[in-house]
């Protein structure tokens, strides 16, 4: 390479390294500004920070009770987080900022080693269209288990591509790390999505011979029973059939035949929950989907092609649906859609495609939530619906959407030289506004009082609380305090939605927008509010 070639490069290079850069950063602000949402966040935080508490690390309680939802890994992660940064939002989400982060410098990395020199502005690009998509920023910034998944399925699934065209057995190894740490995050659909990929892409490919010679290694099956064994074992001998039952038979196979806890969908769920969740870059998945035959042809968007349609599909049969399923094809759709940008300079209907997506973004996100007053009263009557109508006032997240969409407008006059990076500038407005304006105002919205009341309650100093007629876990995070599900006894204080009918013998000591803190002075022979 000449001398103006190497600096062009590293020019490009540094570039790309400031604006991955620039998204981790991102991702980290107003990090703690903003409470647990209900249930999920605050049933992660809570049983990590009782971990925590009783100093047993191999077991997790929810309120006092076993807890077989998920394995321990990210549980580990969000108790060592407190442990080193204290009871806190800032620090439960952290290990996921991190996850997040790390999946797209693992992206770059692993993906240079799939394309040659000459083609590794795909492995940039894919980062900056993964790092800012809607769904791999709410989820990257959410102290669940699911960050920590996708950077786990990220880093084995790449593995996994780069041992099936090349047949790297130190990939295999690799692979098997990184998948057997996701079982321990998530059981066995860690396996199953890049086990599946590889057994259809290999007999799409070379009739299944690398799928057989990645079962017949012995030391990559020992890396991952060494991995995941332990605990496993552990919480049988612990548990017994309570484990099974409750991780394997509910959380695992319930969960596919049915909806678990209301979460179902038709089979198009997820048609209109992917667009979604890539915005703004959904314009690029109609384009994708036309390329498929022409992306066939090469072994390696062949293996990605595979990876994205087999989620799709399995969570699509799947009778429990939740919207970041999707997102463990976050990987190969990155690497897809990079491919699309990169193939040929855009024409006229893409750009204008592209443009659409940055502006309506913003302008979707602002809608929903200026318009609440229209809406919201036409809820069925309900805590959700007592705080939407109580919602704090909007007119800052009107302010900052209306900027927003000017700088998308004038990011149109960024020079045409760019290429299609260029557009990461429109696309990272609309995460800074996700990330900092949009997501704070909903949990101030829905999660304010619940933060409220379980602070309000620390500072009372009881030995013992309830919730009755709720299911609020982030109230024991913010209190410290077990604070489990039950009818409050007499002299006991428990919070409530509202007051049930006989409530001329319950003494109120804190409301906030709906919620209570109240304590029975007779017992309590009404139903739950």
């Amino acid at each position: 390479m000449s001398e103006a070639g190497w600096h062009n490069a590293s020019t490009e290079r540094q570039w790309w390294v400031l604006a991955i850069l620039s998204i981790c950063l991102v991702l980290l602000g107003r990090l703690g500004g903003f409470p647990l949402f209900d249930v999920d966040e605050g049933a992660f935080a809570e049983a990590s920070r009782e971990m925590l508490e009783s100093g047993d690390w191999w077991h997790t309680t929810l309120n006092g009770a076993d807890r077989f939802d998920k394995p321990i890994l990210v549980y580990w992660l969000q108790a060592a987080a407190m442990q080193l940064l204290g009871v806190n939002e800032w620090a439960v989400r952290l290990p996921s900022v991190l996850c997040a982060a790390g999946s797209l410098w693992g992206l770059v990395w692993h993906a240079r080693r799939l394309w040659p020199a000459a083609n590794q502005e795909r492995a940039w690009m894919a980062a900056g269209l993964l790092g800012t998509s809607a769904g791999f920023v709410l989820i990257g910034r959410a102290a669940t288990a699911d960050a920590l998944l996708n950077a786990l399925l990220l880093l084995g699934g790449m593995r996994l591509a780069l041992f099936a065209v090349q047949g790297g057995l130190r990939d295999l190894r690799w692979a098997a790390v990184w998948l057997g740490l996701g079982v321990l995050t998530k059981g066995p659909v860690a396996l199953l999505i890049p086990g599946a990929t590889l057994l259809l892409w290999s007999v799409s490919t070379d009739r299944g011979g690398r799928f057989r010679q990645a079962v017949a290694d012995l030391p990559s099956w020992v890396l991952l029973l060494m991995i995941v064994l332990p605990w496993y074992a552990y919480a049988w001998q612990r548990h017994g059939q309570a484990f099974l039952d409750g991780f394997f038979w509910r959380h695992n196979l319930e969960r596919f035949a049915g909806p678990l806890e209301g979460h179902g969908g038709s089979l198009l769920y997820y048609v209109v929950v992917l667009p979604l969740l890539w915005l703004p870059w959904s314009a690029l998945l109609v384009s994708m989907a036309g390329q498929v035959r022409r992306f066939w042809s090469d072994p390696i968007d062949r293996f990605l092609i595979i990876w994205v349609v087999f989620v799709v599909v399995f969570f699509s049969l799947s009778g429990t649906k939740l919207p970041h399923y999707v997102l463990y094809a976050g990987m190969p759709i990155a690497l897809l859609m990079s491919r699309l940008l990169l193939d040929a300079p855009s024409g006229r209907g893409r750009s204008m495609g592209l443009f659409a997506g940055m502006l309506i973004t913003p302008v979707l996100w602002t809608a929903a939530i200026v318009s609440l007053p229209l809406w919201a009263n036409q809820l069925d009557p309900s805590l959700v619906q007592q705080l939407l109508v109580t919602a704090p006032s909007a007119n800052d997240v009107l302010m900052w959407g209306a900027w927003i969409c000017v700088l998308v407008v004038l990011s149109l006059f960024v020079p045409t030289s760019f290429g299609p990076k260029r557009w990461l500038l429109p696309s990272g407005l609309g995460v800074i506004f996700l990330a900092w304006v949009i997501v704070p105002w909903w949990g101030e919205t829905l999660q304010g009082p619940v933060k409220a009341a379980g602070l309000w309650a620390r500072s009372q100093s009881w030995e013992s609380a309830t919730q009755w007629g709720l299911h609020q876990p982030s109230v024991g995070f913010y209190r410290q305090s077990e604070t489990p599900r039950q009818a409050p006894q007499v002299g006991q204080w428990g919070l409530v939605p509202a007051l049930p009918k006989d409530g001329q013998n319950l003494v109120i000591g804190f409301e906030s927008r709906g919620l209570r803190w109240v304590s029975p002075v007779a017992p309590v022979t009404s139903p739950a509010p």
